[in-house]
């Protein structure tokens, strides 16, 4: 349906087949033409501002700190520094005009792309100085002070939660699939639920602003949560890996590899002309 309530096409049995995702479930997979990627994005993009979080939260200074290097574990996923990573960046500079994101910055973790990251700002700061990057950061020590002891969140992936022996005080977990060949990050999704997870004072299951999340997250991946499991991944109380995987958020969607640079420039133009 179109952004009217209207039909805009009618999927057909031969556009989906039956996938397993990494959680064991059963999931159907779309393939859908191109031209339905700007629909997607837009209607993701406008949920995300729909969430019913709380606004008091967001009020309250908070870190995400982005794991890159375990999004892209063997470096060689295609596309993912020419399209991915900088449609990531676009979308995080979008996101922070936003009420829910002004006193919210992201730390990049991923020595590798640190020369990609530190290019693409310094070229788009040159091409349009009104542009605001002045709240992403590639070295822990360049946070504003009042930043190194906000409370943050660590967005990885299972594996990378794994790995790490512990997290440092103050710090959450938010859990994503690792990316696949072609996979669109929702980048302003993961911000605005890791952020408001790095906000509350306790994840408690009691606490009417942890059950918006909660419900929230349940929509998308399509099951009950059990408190005490997601709460144990979230606080980092537990390295059970099938429950890491099962909490794990998926991405927005897969685009054909000879796409992917397409559909990255086509999000890429929304971002600007919406700002």
């Amino acid at each position: 349906y179109d952004e009217k309530g209207e039909e805009f096409r009618r999927i057909k049995e031969e556009d989906y087949k039956k996938i397993i995702l990494e959680n064991q479930k059963e999931a159907y997979q779309i393939t859908l033409p191109l031209s339905d990627f700007k629909l997607l994005w837009d209607r993701a993009n406008r949920a995300v501002e729909e969430l019913p979080f709380s606004k008091v939260l967001d009020e309250k200074e908070a870190v995400e700190v982005m794991d890159l290097k375990a999004l892209n574990p063997q470096g060689n996923l295609p596309g993912f520094e020419e399209a991915v990573l900088p449609l990531m960046l676009e979308e995080w500079r979008a996101s922070h005009g936003r009420p829910w994101a002004k006193k919210g910055v992201v730390l990049l973790e991923g020595e590798e792309y640190k020369k990609t990251i530190e290019a693409y700002i310094s070229k788009k700061k040159e091409t349009n100085p009104k542009e605001d990057w002045d709240f992403i950061y590639t070295n822990e020590k360049d946070l504003p002070e009042n930043y190194k002891t906000a409370p943050r969140i660590l967005v990885t992936t299972p594996e990378g939660a794994e790995a790490r022996p512990i997290l440092r005080p103050n710090t959450r977990l938010f859990v994503l699939q690792v990316l696949k060949p072609g996979d669109i990050l929702n980048t302003r999704l993961v911000a605005r639920i890791s952020l408001t997870l790095a906000r509350l004072e306790k994840v408690a299951a009691q606490d009417p602003r942890y059950l918006k999340v909660k419900q929230v997250l349940e929509k998308i991946l399509g099951f009950s949560f059990n408190d005490k499991d997601f709460i144990d991944v979230t606080t980092f109380q537990t390295k059970d890996f099938s429950l890491l995987q099962r909490y794990a958020l998926p991405p927005l969607t897969t685009l054909p590899i000879h796409q992917l640079l397409q559909g990255a420039r086509l999000a890429l133009r929304m971002i600007q002309q919406a700002a």
